[in-house]
């Protein structure tokens, strides 16, 4: 797998991750400023990362004061609570990265493999819970310090641990994701669970379209409310179909 195809790949799905509110955000940002670019995908990449090592050292660093080892219904209540953190948010970021976002035709006439689209779309869900993901593996580090000092034995037996819990965590969201997609309730209601169509790559152009915009058939660059946005991520890569695909 190829690095630079797969950091492509996340700029693009880190879109798709995204919340809202969040893009909404960058857009009032943009608009007062209309004249100067902005990198929606390295905005978002930056904020998600800011959160998880904000959420660390609030809910990781700081709650190393408490006694795990003598208060083990503390520690349970707070890792039950970070891995409903975690399902809940890696549902959405799953469900419009993977079921809503329906972009893979789009990545049929660039040299991408199964596993590079895969690994984009899989990290850039990650970015969006490193706010849950790290209080966790704080947790089941300070709790074996705690018991019996800095043992490099207990150190890695904790990582071990939370490494389990996030996989299972991870293939609860995938399974939920998948069924709650199956069910009547997902088509019914599957405007409170989407991303706005103005999310998507439009059929036209084969360009992620940001915000409300129009495509841009010359090539380039795209439209957005009368402001010129560069979103040009595989322009450099070579049309070849993969077999693959």
């Amino acid at each position: 797998m190829r690095l630079k195809i797969i950091q492509q790949l996340v700029n693009v799905n880190i879109i798709y991750a995204s919340q809202p509110a969040q893009i909404a955000k960058l857009r009032a940002k943009q608009a007062k400023k209309p004249d100067v670019k902005l990198n929606v995908a390295r905005k978002s990449v930056l904020n998600y990362l800011t959160l998880g090592f904000f959420y660390f050292v609030l809910f990781g660093l700081f709650f190393s004061v408490y006694d795990f080892v003598n208060q083990p219904a503390f520690f349970v209540n707070m890792v039950a609570l970070f891995s409903l953190m975690t399902i809940s948010q890696g549902f959405m970021s799953f469900y419009n990265v993977f079921y809503e976002s329906k972009d893979l035709q789009f990545y049929r006439p660039y040299a991408f493999s199964d596993a590079e689209v895969i690994a984009g779309k899989s990290i850039s869900v990650i970015l969006t819970l490193l706010m849950a993901i790290l209080p966790l593996i704080s947790y089941f580090l300070i709790l074996p310090v705690q018991a019996g000092g800095f043992n490099p034995l207990g150190i890695l037996l904790g990582i071990f641990c939370a490494l389990i819990l996030l996989a299972v965590l991870f293939l609860a969201t995938i399974l939920l994701a998948h069924l709650i997609t199956k069910t009547l309730f997902s088509k019914t209601h599957d405007s409170s669970l989407q991303h706005h169509d103005r999310y998507r790559f439009p059929p036209q152009s084969g360009r992620l379209s940001l915000f409300e915009l129009s495509p841009n058939p010359s090539g380039g660059s795209v439209r957005w409310s009368g402001y010129s946005h560069s979103f040009s991520a595989f322009s450099c890569l070579p049309s070849v179909y993969p077999p693959s695909f």
